[in-house]
């Protein structure tokens, strides 16, 4: 008789933590679609009863860990307790599975809670964000995750603006381009070093090498690529007096990028500078008044 009851607490017990398992794995799936719909409120009570009814360190237990900690990073409005809950489990993740598939990305994560100031009080630990950025870049350097990386570690120290961190920041991003230049971030990192250049040295001749080096590549701010067009031919006609290169990028303007609202304006430098000036065909269907363009070669 008491075997026979042994057997049945058994199989009941066996049961329960089946049937919790299953539980679990429907929250997850059911927290992970919210999640991919940037919810963050919503999938919390899941992302939690998936991680507590799966085994730890499973590959499920990980993926609750990791989306509960994402949803305790980004939900609004931002407090020191879910950020500290956020650094625990994005931790508990990387310590006790060291080689999944999200400790990349906890890492990265760890980083940006780090460097950002997140909510009122907060302060930010830059050395801290480097380490963990640091710690992507060598374990894996293969990965694109280890560019994103590469790039906030860059601009870490770009971002303080002081004289010295500017040359370790440079150091970092042309370094990492030098070893990945065909990084999926690669044109954003250039187009980035460039506007370092120019906005905080006025130094427009290295500016203009790294955005010919994003545009070459092709850069990644779609539809907003005359921004740097303009910059570049304007540095071009300006400051390296390259009166070539300033009309092969008005040009660019007028043929890619017609709609931008610098087009007529990248008309009016191409007469002054007596170039061929291409047609907006995008207007060609108005027929209202349309500015004069000075006459051919009078640039003063």
């Amino acid at each position: 008789m008491k075997t026979l009851l042994s057997c049945c607490l058994i199989v009941l017990l066996a049961s329960a933590s089946a049937s919790t398992a299953d539980d679990a794995t429907v929250a997850l799936e059911r927290a992970t679609t919210a999640l991919a719909q940037f919810n963050y409120d919503v999938p919390r009570k899941d992302f939690t009863k998936a991680r507590d009814g799966l085994p730890p360190g499973s590959e499920g237990w990980q993926q609750a860990t990791f989306g509960l900690a994402t949803c305790k990073q980004q939900l609004m409005p931002i407090e020191a307790e879910s950020i500290a809950w956020a650094v625990t489990l994005f931790t508990d993740l990387v310590e006790r599975c060291p080689d999944s598939r999200f400790t990349p990305r906890a890492y990265l994560n760890l980083g940006r809670i780090a460097e950002l100031r997140d909510y009122r009080g907060d302060q930010p630990d830059v050395d801290t964000a480097r380490k963990h950025y640091r710690t992507v870049m060598t374990r894996w350097p293969v990965d694109s995750i280890a560019g994103e990386a590469a790039f906030r570690l860059g601009s870490s120290h770009l971002a303080t603006m002081l004289p010295k961190e500017f040359e370790i920041g440079v150091k970092v991003l042309t370094d990492w381009l030098s070893a990945h230049p065909q990084d999926p971030l690669a044109a954003g990192m250039w187009q980035y070093l460039g506007d370092c250049w120019f906005q905080q040295k006025d130094n427009f001749s290295e500016a203009y090498a790294c955005y010919q080096q994003a545009d070459a590549i092709g850069l990644q701010w779609r539809s907003r690529e005359h921004l740097v067009w303009w910059r570049m031919a304007r540095i071009a006609e300006l400051h390296i007096k390259d009166n070539d290169a300033a009309i092969r990028y008005y040009t660019k303007i007028c043929t890619d990028a017609q709609t931008s609202g610098k087009a007529f304006e990248a008309q009016i430098r191409l007469s002054l500078l007596g170039a061929p000036i291409p047609d907006l065909t995008a207007f060609a269907s108005y027929t209202g008044p349309r500015p004069k363009l000075p006459a051919p070669g009078t640039l003063p």
